[in-house]
């Protein structure tokens, strides 16, 4: 018999891959000088893992709160904005996880309750296999990416499905941390509707789209692009980013965006 993951499992392979992506890509993508970072391994593959407390709490607090909206349902896209460390915060690089959930609103399960899918699920047995492939490509995506020429900071950006509240984590419910999530300025938000063009190919003008993996969870799916802005093409405007509005202090946002 198949050995499936429950559905909180599966979410939290999730969280975690995401926690190792955004490590992974402040690095790749120079938002941090290098040493910074100290390469480790995940899922059988070289990364990178940021050793400075700060950050690693911040990621870590971020990820809690994606982790608490994707346990009800209610996440559509994660998306990791690199953005101008300026004033603007013009954003040059998106990088956008989506999840497609193969299950209905109905069907997820209450606070603290779990369930094991019956058929179609992720065997545990495929979960290294899976984010290996994922962080490979990850890895590899800065290679077609065109250089970050000025000063960048970061952003996480949580879009959400139609007819989901808020994103509010336990801790602020509770009053004992501020509100994490405000809401995002659009142009910090995904501009694709996930049918955009192949690899490289324009979706405007400037901007291009890259696909980078498709893999399925079981329950969820998850599509990983990136995709850089018309702005860091623009004459004179050097890539890179900083923080959009989204996340616990390092806030700013289709659909809905936080």
């Amino acid at each position: 018999m198949p050995n499936f993951l429950t559905y909180r499992e599966t979410i939290q392979c999730a969280r975690d891959y995401l926690e190792v992506a955004f490590h992974t890509l402040l690095y790749i993508r120079q938002v941090y000088p290098a040493e910074l970072f100290r390469q480790v391994k995940k899922y059988g593959v070289p990364c990178w893992q940021c050793r400075n407390p700060a950050l690693s709490e911040y990621l870590g607090r971020v990820l809690e709160c994606v982790q608490e909206e994707m346990l009800k349902g209610a996440v559509r896209r994660v998306i990791l904005v690199i953005k101008e460390a300026s004033m603007q915060e013009t954003p040059l690089e998106r990088f956008v996880f989506e999840f497609e959930w193969l299950i209905p609103q109905r069907d997820v399960p209450a606070p603290g309750d779990d369930f094991t899918p019956s058929d179609k699920g992720l065997e545990t047995g495929d979960v290294e296999d899976l984010f290996r492939a994922c962080l490979l490509k990850l890895n590899l995506s800065s290679s077609h990416l065109s250089r970050l020429k000025t000063d960048v900071s970061f952003a996480v950006v949580l879009e959400m499905r139609d007819g989901s509240a808020a994103p509010e984590s336990k801790a602020a419910r509770d009053g004992h941390v501020p509100a994490e999530w405000i809401p995002a300025e659009q142009r910090q938000a995904a501009e694709d509707d996930g049918t955009g063009p192949g690899r490289g190919r324009p979706s405007d003008k400037f901007s291009t789209i890259s696909p980078l993996e498709s893999v399925r969870l079981g329950l969820i799916n998850m599509d990983i692009r990136v995709e850089e802005t018309a702005e860091k093409f623009e004459e004179g405007v050097d890539s890179s980013g900083e923080v959009a509005s989204a996340v616990p202090t390092d806030r700013k946002g289709k659909g809905r965006a936080y």
